[in-house]
């Protein structure tokens, strides 16, 4: 009988282990957090068993389970969730944050930190920040980081990549920050921005001394993407987008009023331009033959772009594989403009066993540009110079035929005509640059808890610039004669060719030794020590030849006259760093926190007496918020204080400029030509180190469950030693000046951080503001004397890069008025010229009335990014703006006819006359007359703006479709960059260089474009 039972008891056992098999099905869900935003990378598993997954971009996920299994749900900073299967199909989970400062991990140097334990300043952003935006180059991924100033001051394909400015500018020289790359330093140029993870922004000493010699700019650190254990995912995204240019300025064109205002201008100089009247008269003769071209309109189109990833990720128990391929196409706005970039990043990671970790990046980039044979400065300045009876195309009644226009009249100096259709369009030049970015790293586990680390890494770029210049004809169809165009730049003539060549490499080591410890539970220690060497060097060549029988062969070897070829061995740019570096970091129940740091570097760019520089740090921290009494109020997250102070250095500057270079050349005696060595520089042996001392105080808070945050930053910035090369007199010819120490500047500054999320029934809501401001002042110049360029002036007690310009105070009305005031001798003053203040009282109107006025670094910064979301549907819009910056454009365009160039419609409609004395602008005068032509306050414009850099609306499908095509999840959205700006600046994007005196960058671009995500 008990056999029997037994038996019966196996059977049911069978027949219901067969039951629960027969069960396992597919549970898919959402994952969120607090407010109701989707978290990407929750890992979900079975408690029993190693089924494992993660949550996709959307937060979605979908695994096999059956009814009796139960899921775990796990994330960094969120408190783990277990959920029984039972009978459900469909799980949404919502993640409770512990603090979001306890766990959150944030990348520093040579290591990571949990956040709540950080005593330094560092700005983070994710990949959920940079998430679908049409972002053409890395740098744009920093624009709304708090205490960061990015200025996108060029559309151009290829090269529209951003400044980058964190906590103003501390240089004369070079203000870049250090750009790391999974600790190699590269450009984020040639970095595919879906390979990011992660950026830390380091913006103090505490942060960044551990990179001393470089990290006076700041630094930023970059995590690219890895796989997951127990994983695997394949990920596709891409969009297409079509752009059109902002911002151009509203040129006059036509024709017979740009003619007549040109007349007026040449009267109001004393000056009959009879070839002006006499082709006024023609004009109205026939004016059927004359066109009005607005050159604008002509040269600028909407453009396409598109981008396509696709991503395999994944992993097992002990290895991860990332592996990812990027196509991006963007053709310019400006004719003859275009870029295709090819990416393939490979990130490997394995635990091969106990004690070893072992990991390779690879990341290749190439990067094909085509322009116009021009650069980009001078290709604008070429259009901007365009007049409207001058046009692209020109037919010719004999035979049919339509050719490259030349113009009809030669006017305001227009003696050459140079059509910027053909010179945009005809010839060929190419740059293609090769990247390879590679990292492989060692982990070795020691005993006592040290860990061994050695990361080799090397960066190297090859590029090649591929140009040649065809005869361009122009037909004049007024004259109906031929003609061959020039092409204004100096370096290339018709049926001539260029190549050049560059090969850039840096080879990087480091190596470090981690220990940590806890003692009685309560009390942390870390201590990092490590040893850095990095060799870089380069060398170019380049080659020049003319004398082609046609336009059909173009490669360099079909030329036959004067052929030249030049270039620089690896040893003329090499430049080798040596470092030490070390940090110890102890906390106490993260409670209290201290930190200490240091680097001692050596760099070849200094002479043997001055190679050497020590730079170190220290910072505080206290976790207010942990104290007992405050851990009853329950409306209270987070409270931190924390405080730093360090040293910093900048060495980038040329090679071996603390000693006289000299170059190989020839010289002319008796009519014959010899070789000749001969200076370049005269040099200063005793530069050093830029040292940049930055003290840093901090205060973070959360309240009511995280749901409001604020965090305000105080910094004082002072850079000492500022390197500088300077002028030598006339009387030594072309020697360039010595590069010295000549100076210190200031920064102080305040930032501002508050968010706010919640969620509201179904919809889900965040509000954050950044803002910032800078005050950037010069506190010495050695020697005293000012530093000018142009209009500008470094002069202490001011900001770097003032304006030197005459105080304008109106417009003279009456001749009286003009004859009671101090005017500018031989100008020849009269009513509707600009009056200027006599500032030293001497009696006259002159150089020494200038005065020190405006920024060209912005005072304030801000940005402000909204987001939400109801159901499958979300939005986000994020605005950056900048106030109180000074620009000064001063060239065609802003002044009438200046250089040759025509005028805006603005000049035809509010300049003074006798009927319009109430006009905001002077009389005309070509290039603003002797008088109006005058760098004065009144050619300044407020560069301020606030600029919707980016809006998107998405909306995720239902699983249960997603899965009808076969895929876990389907994300479709629409994306628009640059959509609308608030600017009082005239003519051009205040977005802009904002130290050049000319509106002749390549334009800004606004873009709509429309997605598709898909995870299989």
């Amino acid at each position: 009988m008990k056999e029997k039972f037994t038996k019966l008891l196996l059977l049911c056992c069978l027949m219901l282990a067969q039951e629960v098999l027969a069960q396992v099905k597919t549970i898919s869900g959402k994952v969120s957090d607090s407010a109701g935003n989707p978290l990407i990378g929750v890992v979900v598993k079975l408690k029993i068993g190693k089924v494992a997954t993660s949550t996709d971009g959307s937060g979605n996920y979908s695994i096999k389970a059956n009814r009796t299994d139960v899921i775990v749900f796990s994330y960094i900073g969120s408190k783990n969730v277990e959920e029984l299967v039972n009978n459900r199909d469909v799980i949404n989970i919502t993640l409770e944050d512990l603090s979001t400062q306890l766990n959150e991990i944030v990348v520093v140097g040579y290591g990571t930190q949990k956040k709540v334990n950080l005593t330094g300043s560092i700005t983070t952003l994710d990949s959920a920040f940079l998430h679908n935006r049409p972002i053409t180059d890395a740098t744009q991924a920093l624009q709304g980081a708090k205490g960061v100033y990015v200025n996108q001051s060029s559309g151009q394909p290829g090269a529209d990549g951003a400044d980058i400015r964190i906590r103003g500018l501390g240089s004369l020289g070079n203000n870049s920050p250090l750009i790391l790359i999974d600790g190699i330093e590269g450009s984020m140029r040639d970095l595919n921005p879906d390979d990011i993870s992660t950026i830390s922004v380091l913006k103090d000493a505490s942060s960044a001394a551990i990179y001393g010699n470089r990290a006076a700019n700041g630094v930023v650190l970059i995590s690219t993407k890895k796989g997951k254990k127990n994983s695997s995912s394949i990920e596709y995204s891409g969009y297409y987008g079509v752009s059109k240019a902002i911002s151009l300025p509203d040129i006059a064109n036509n024709s017979e009023q740009v003619i007549q205002a040109l007349i007026t201008a040449k009267a109001n100089d004393g000056i009959t331009d009879n070839v002006a009247i006499d082709a006024l008269a023609d004009l109205r003769a026939n004016p059927s033959t004359i066109p009005n071209t607005n050159w604008f309109d002509v040269m600028f189109k909407n453009s396409a772009s598109q981008s396509h990833n696709l991503r395999v990720s994944g992993g097992g128990d002990k290895n991860t594989y990332s592996i990812a391929l990027n196509y991006l196409d963007n053709q310019g706005v400006l004719e003859g403009s275009s870029a295709k970039k090819y990416s393939i990043s490979t990130n490997l990671t394995s635990n091969v066993t106990k004690w070893l970790d072992v990991s390779l990046g690879l990341f290749g980039t190439r990067l094909s540009q085509d322009q116009s044979l021009l650069t980009p400065y001078n290709m604008m300045y070429i259009i901007y110079r365009a007049l409207p009876f001058q046009q692209a195309f020109a037919i010719n009644p004999n035979d049919g035929q339509t050719y490259y226009a030349d113009q009809p009249y030669k006017l305001n100096g227009q003696n050459v005509f140079r059509n910027p259709y053909s010179l945009a369009t005809e010839g060929m030049h190419n740059t293609t640059s090769n990247r390879l970015l590679t990292n492989i790293s060692a982990t070795v586990k020691l005993p006592f808890n040290i860990k061994y680390n050695i990361t080799g890494g090397l960066n190297n770029l090859n590029s090649m610039e591929k140009n040649f210049a065809p005869l361009i004809t122009l037909y004049n169809n007024k004259t109906n004669t031929f003609s061959s165009s020039d092409y204004f730049q100096g370096d290339i003539k018709p049926r001539s060719a260029i190549r050049n060549s560059l090969n850039d490499y840096s080879l990087t080591l480091f190596q470090t030794l981690n220990w940590e410890h806890t003692l009685n539970k309560d009390h942390n220690v870390k201590v990092l020590g490590g040893y850095s060497l990095q060799d870089s060097q380069s060398d170019d060549f380049n080659g020049y030849v003319d004398g082609f029988v046609g336009d059909n062969l173009t490669d360099i070897s079909a030329g036959s006259t004067n052929p030249t070829f030049n270039g620089t061995t690896n040893t003329a740019y090499v430049s080798k760093l040596k470092s030490y570096f070390g940090r110890v970091n102890y906390d106490y129940k993260s409670k209290y926190l201290l930190e200490a740091s240091f680097r001692y570097d050596g760099s070849s760019r200094f002479s043997p007496d001055n190679q050497w520089g020590f730079f170190p740090s220290a910072s505080a921290g206290w976790n207010i918020g942990y104290e007992d009494f405050l851990k009853d109020l329950k409306w209270l997250s987070t409270l931190k204080l924390r405080a730093s102070y360090g040293s910093l250095g900048n060495e980038r500057i040329g090679n071996f400029l603390y000693s006289n270079n000299y170059d190989i050349g020839g010289y002319s005696f008796g009519g014959v030509t010899a070789a000749a060595i001969y200076a370049k520089n005269y040099s200063d042996p005793n530069i050093t180190w830029e040292t940049t001392t930055i003290g840093n105080l901090g205060l973070e808070s959360e309240f009511f469950k995280n749901k409001l945050n604020m965090e305000v930053e105080f910094y004082n910035k002072t850079t000492d030693n500022i390197l500088q090369s300077t002028i030598l007199g006339s009387i030594v010819g072309d020697l360039q000046g010595p590069v010295k120490n000549i100076g210190k500047v200031r920064n102080t500054g305040l930032e501002v951080t508050l968010g706010h999320k919640n969620k509201v029934g179904k919809f889900n809501y965040n509000i954050s503001f950044n803002g910032a401001v800078n005050s950037n002042k010069v506190l010495e110049l050695y020697g005293g004397t000012p530093l000018y360029s142009g209009n500008q002036i470094t002069i202490v007690g001011s900001p770097i890069n003032s304006y030197y310009v005459l105080h304008s105070t109106g417009i003279f009305q009456t001749i009286d008025e003009v004859n009671a005031s101090t005017v500018i001798a031989g100008a020849k003053t009269a009513p509707g010229d600009l009056k200027f203040e006599d500032v030293n009282r001497d009696g006259k109107i002159d150089n020494n009335d200038r005065i020190v006025t405006g920024s060209s670094v912005p005072k304030y910064t801000y940005g402000v990014n909204l987001g939400g979301g109801y159901g499958n549907f979300d939005f986000r819009i994020f605005f950056q703006g900048v106030k109180d910056v000074t620009s000064m454009p001063f060239g065609i365009l802003n002044k009438p006819f200046t250089g040759g160039g025509g005028l805006t419609n603005e000049w035809l409609t509010d300049a003074w006359t006798t009927s319009n004395t109430n006009a905001t602008l002077p009389r005309l005068q070509v290039g603003g007359g002797v008088s109006n032509g005058q760098a004065s306050t009144f050619w300044l414009q407020d560069a301020s703006y606030l600029r919707m850099k980016n809006i998107q609306v998405g909306y995720k499908l239902p699983a249960n479709i997603a899965g009808k095509v076969g895929v876990k999840n389907i994300y479709l959205y629409a994306n628009a960059q640059n959509l609308i700006t608030f600017t009082n600046y005239k003519d051009a994007d205040p977005e802009r260089t904002i130290t050049s005196d000319r509106d002749f960058d390549y334009p800004a671009i606004k873009t709509v474009s429309f997605g598709l995500n898909v995870t299989f």
